[in-house]
């Protein structure tokens, strides 16, 4: 487990590396997201304080604009049953949960929206209900759990862990990557799912190398424009599919040495 639990570690850190070399000065200095990213909720405006305290082996922190210290519930967006949007429910009244043993509790800054959340919004996979939606999510670590040193408490975390459709969210420690300053936090958020997913492809599913010939498919999505990217860091000649001129012309300047579209002008599907 912590040969594996390394292993994330090193590949969320991995793929900040390489996004953030894919950035000019004056667009990290922005740091604004671009149109395609994913959407993004939550956005508290207090900042650490102090630190206190509290019973359990627990370590605190008082935030500005609250009374003096973390409160006692949260705003988030729960499932009861499964569904269509409609069954979202935007609550106020949920309890803010404690970090267990190797935990974080993150105050939420960002969270990104996944596929992935439709899926199990509509049952298609499986869970315990009721629950916290979201996959992703990034802010400031403002208590930890036994067995994590206080020290980690003020930094800003992305992270991968279920339950970021809210204001806080207990994060298991492996789980989560400090983001350097030269990188955006919104932008570290959207990394976490589409970011590993493309680190995965291009290192482990197959290790790409100089000489390799990469296809990739909706180059033009979020996941897409990433394993372009890595795909050409890492020597590959890359081959970009996308659906339209428009996310053909970005995966070109994604650095796809090949770029191609699905469907014609008038939406017809291009003979191969």
């Amino acid at each position: 487990m912590a040969s594996s639990n390394g292993r994330l570690r090193s590949a969320m850190l991995r793929t900040l590396s390489v996004w953030r070399s894919s950035l000019t000065e004056a667009a990290v200095g922005h740091g604004g997201p671009s149109p395609g990213w994913n959407a993004l909720m939550f956005r508290p405006t207090g900042r650490v304080q102090r630190r206190w305290r509290a019973g359990g082996g627990l370590t605190r922190s008082a935030v500005s604009g609250s009374s003096s210290s973390i409160p006692t519930v949260m705003r988030a967006v729960r499932v009861h049953e499964v569904g269509d949007a409609s069954k979202l429910r935007y609550e106020c009244d949920v309890p803010i949960p404690v970090p267990g043993k190797g935990e974080l509790l993150v105050k939420n800054m960002f969270s990104g929206l996944n596929y992935h959340d439709t899926y199990t919004r509509s049952g298609l996979y499986p869970r315990p209900l009721p629950l916290t939606l979201g996959t992703e999510g990034g802010g400031t670590v403002v208590a930890v759990g036994e067995g994590v040193p206080p020290g980690h408490v003020g930094e800003r975390v992305a992270y991968l862990a279920e339950g970021s459709y809210a204001e806080y969210t207990a994060v298991p420690l492996h789980r989560a990557v400090r983001v350097p300053r030269v990188v955006g936090l919104r932008h570290a958020t959207t990394l976490m799912v589409q970011g590993l997913t493309a680190h995965y492809l291009t290192k482990s599913t197959f290790p790409l190398s100089p000489g390799d010939v990469c296809l990739v498919h909706a180059a033009g999505g979020g996941t897409g424009s990433l394993v372009v990217q890595m795909a050409k860091q890492l020597g590959a000649t890359v081959v970009a599919l996308s659906g339209s001129v428009a996310k053909a012309e970005a995966a070109k300047r994604h650095g796809a040495d090949h770029s191609l579209v699905y469907r014609d002008a008038e939406g017809g599907v291009v003979p191969w």
